[in-house]
């Protein structure tokens, strides 16, 4: 004889669905709780897996596509995929469409546990095994609320927590239903959805400003290199000294005393020692001598008796992604280096103005004369014949002179633009406090989300 199945009162499957207090996350406001994921589902079939779709199973002119894990953005719907099966392997698989409205959350991919809501669609669709469908019930849930909540890093650090894997970390949907969520009042999940929708307006209206701000930059940075070696610049220095215009390229080999490289071995860097200058350190900016890497005594001295970095001389990244990038050497200390080559410039060559013209010609550079396979390379003999626009002196020194003064300025500005970097940042703090019910939207007086769960479970 079959076993009866148990009747659970309400008040037991309300127990059911709270999470204990010793168990919960932190602290929430009073007409909060403390639920469970797939206790937000709209029924006993709104929480499962995408299917299983195999590589045999495809059809590149099939009517239903596949959403694929590389489509699920961390909030938003990425569309890069384009997998398909045909109508009669949909059929035959007996999988399940996607609906407008449903919340598909990644249980692997890093960062695992990110979701967006899927959209409305003129095709269908389905998704694969790795992903779950979580379709709310929105008499419990704000989807809005949910999805937003799915994206922020403390829910990623909390599934995290409990992933398995080791080449690829995935979370089971068990484990995924079972992660805690904070729920408030319905009006509350709205009036929260409303603010963080509007502080994120605010602050991508913000970026978008400060990065036209950033490329007019590196435009006008373009534009203004391009006078100066043309001559426009000093026109009118040159009419106010009674100078003749005069051009004239020369290599690189013409106006240095000697152009060598870094290390060719490469010798671990040590806790102490003299500063070691990897390529990565040499930037438009300058020379970053403060990465915390050193070089012993005596791999040191090889490297210091062969090329004897001095002030004034130029490092000119040879190897790696960075090649092409220049600086001016502005320290009186010794140093190492390596996938670099030093320019020893002569004395009626000012360092300053060889560098300026190896930043504005550093892309050209690079398409036509870069070497290497792997990784860029400009080897010493190709260094060597590079072709400098020179000046005389005395103009040389006028145009650093200009230069130095406009692009201090443009990068007082451009560093307050760097700040871009830091609107994400402002994005996940937002994130934070809206989900401890700290954005200043909570009513303390309204209806507890107690309520809410135990209507969602009398129905």
């Amino acid at each position: 004889m079959a076993k009866k199945k148990q009747v659970l009162t309400v008040e037991e499957k309300l127990a059911a669905a709270l999470v204990r207090e010793d168990e919960q996350p932190y602290e929430v406001p009073g007409n909060w709780v403390w639920t469970r994921l797939d206790k937000l589902k709209n029924n006993e079939n709104g929480f499962f897996d995408g299917d299983w779709i195999l590589s045999q199973n495809m059809d590149i002119n099939g009517e239903v596509r596949l959403i694929q894990l590389s489509d699920i953005g961390i909030g938003s719907f990425l569309d890069k995929s384009s997998k398909h099966i045909n109508s009669e392997k949909f059929d035959e698989l007996g999988c399940k469409e996607l609906i407008e409205g449903d919340i598909l959350i990644s249980r692997m991919a890093e960062p695992i546990v990110r979701s967006f809501i899927f959209p409305k669609l003129t095709y269908k669709c389905i998704t694969v095994v790795d992903v779950a469908v979580l379709r709310c019930n929105n008499n419990l849930v704000n989807i809005k609320f949910a999805n937003y909540l799915f994206n922020t890093p403390w829910f990623t650090e909390l599934a995290m927590s409990i992933a398995r894997g080791t080449t690829r970390v995935r979370i089971t949907r068990k484990n995924l239903g079972e992660l805690p969520i904070p729920l408030p009042p319905l009006a509350e999940q709205q009036r929260i959805v409303d603010r963080i929708e509007s502080l994120f307006d605010q602050l991508d209206q913000a970026k978008a400003l400060i990065q036209e701000a950033l490329d007019s930059f590196e435009t006008r940075k373009a534009a203004i290199l391009h006078q100066a070696f043309t001559g426009a610049l000093t026109k009118k220095w040159r009419e106010e000294h009674i100078i003749q215009k005069h051009l004239e390229y020369k290599k690189l080999i013409d106006i240095t005393t000697k152009i060598t490289d870094g290390f060719h071995n490469s010798p671990s860097p040590q806790n102490i020692g003299y500063p070691y200058v990897m390529a990565g350190n040499v930037k438009e900016t300058g020379i970053n001598f403060n990465s915390g890497l050193f070089m012993d005594e005596k791999n040191h001295r090889e490297l210091y008796n062969k090329a004897h970095p001095k002030k004034g001389d130029i490092l000119l990244v040879n190897i790696g992604a960075g090649s092409g990038t220049s600086a001016v050497i502005d320290v009186d200390f010794e140093f190492s280096f390596k996938n670099s080559a030093i320019l020893k410039l002569k004395e009626d060559v000012n360092p300053y103005y060889v560098n300026y013209y190896l930043q504005y010609t550093k892309e050209k550079t690079l398409a036509e004369i870069s070497k290497g396979g792997a990784q860029p390379f400009l080897s010493l003999k190709v260094i060597k014949e590079m072709k400098i626009m020179m000046l005389p002196f005395v103009e040389q020194n006028q145009v650093v002179c200009i230069l130095d003064d406009l692009f201090a300025k443009e990068q007082a500005a451009k560093d307050l633009c760097d700040q871009i970097d830091q609107i994400d940042t402002i994005k996940k703090t937002i994130l934070g406090k809206a989900f401890r019910g700290e954005l200043g939207t909570n009513v303390a007086g309204e209806e507890s989300a107690v309520e809410l769960l135990a209507a969602f479970l009398t129905g």
